[in-house]
């Protein structure tokens, strides 16, 4: 789900709650990812925080769907069938190198 969404969510964190729970200095950062006339998401280390601290409501994939994710099991990321997010730095090389050639 995305932060529009997670926050108007029974049960939600406020932005406050949730940017001190991952870790994010500035609340005004998490209302520029919630919303989407600033089209800003956040990056990897703060995607993987939010979903932490959401424990799994907000995925890495919907927070920042731009970057190439993948999983890897892991018994501390319980909620993701999957395990924990990680960057595939290889796969974006491929997929721009292949954007290249396509053009």
């Amino acid at each position: 789900m995305d932060l529009a969404t997670y926050f108007k969510s029974p049960g939600a964190m406020t932005v406050a709650e949730l940017a001190t729970a991952a870790g994010i200095k500035h609340v005004a950062q998490i209302n520029q990812w919630r919303n989407p006339a600033f089209g800003r998401r956040p990056g990897y280390e703060h995607a993987a925080a939010v979903e932490r601290a959401t424990k799994g409501a907000c995925t890495c994939e919907e927070l920042n769907s731009s970057l190439p994710w993948r999983r890897m099991p892991d018994r501390e990321w319980p909620w993701h069938p999957e395990g924990k997010p990680l960057i595939d730095p290889l796969l974006a090389e491929a997929e721009q190198l292949a954007e290249e050639v396509s053009q």
